[in-house]
């Protein structure tokens, strides 16, 4: 065997790499206050309301049938605004009373910009939780936002909850958002990153050569 071949970077200069790679930035409407599968009451759910963005800690809709569904059904929008250059991005957000277990999918809309993920969000709220006044946390990766959209430094979110039939509402509410960014690394970060392995590497070989030569 050519124990020269066997030459590795160490491992703790993969992981500054890998850091320095997926640098992230995390920007948020609300914050968390509980804890996936949580069961809150109204009170308790609402007790930030107030304090909190428009519409976050804030019981929204109802679950009766035969009135404006514009008032019925729990729905939102809002804009998440952020500074610096980013690559890819995913939203983690919590969820309140949202009905999941019940037949039927229980998201109406969910568009981060003109993307629609309510397939995404729905997928993920049927096979979790969405008892009783449960709260619960969910987290959709956003593969569509472009390297323009992200270098605007804003994205648009509309979510709205729907119901199992088409004259029904749904009761609930939304806790936190929040928008995770990865960056674009700077070019000069990653030069100085690539040189440094190199020259570890090349160290390394001189060493394991110096050696095997002595022997």
């Amino acid at each position: 065997m050519n124990t020269l071949s066997k030459t590795t970077v160490p491992f703790a200069v993969l992981i500054s790499l890998s850091t320095i790679c997926h640098a992230a930035t995390i920007v948020r409407i609300g914050i968390q206050e509980f804890e996936d599968g949580d069961i809150l009451t109204k009170a308790e759910f609402s007790a930030s309301q107030g304090i909190e963005p428009r519409k976050i800690n804030t019981p929204l809709g109802n679950d009766l049938s035969n009135q404006s569904l514009s008032n019925q059904r729990a729905s939102g929008w809002w804009y998440l605004d952020f500074d610096g250059n980013y690559r890819s991005a995913s939203i983690r957000m919590g969820l309140w009373e949202h009905d999941s277990s019940a037949p039927g999918h229980q998201i109406s809309f969910f568009y981060i910009n003109d993307h629609d993920y309510s397939d995404q969000l729905n997928r993920q709220l049927d096979a979790h939780g969405g008892g009783q006044l449960e709260y619960n946390i969910y987290s959709v990766d956003l593969p569509d936002l472009t390297l323009e959209e992200l270098s605007t430094g804003r994205v648009h979110l509309r979510l709205g909850f729907g119901g199992a039939r088409a004259n029904s509402g749904n009761f609930g509410g939304f806790d936190f958002f929040e928008l995770h960014l990865v960056e674009i690394p700077e070019t000069s970060t990653l030069s100085i990153a690539t040189a440094s392995i190199a020259s570890i590497t090349m160290r390394r070989r001189y060493r394991l050569k110096q050696k095997y030569q002595g022997r």
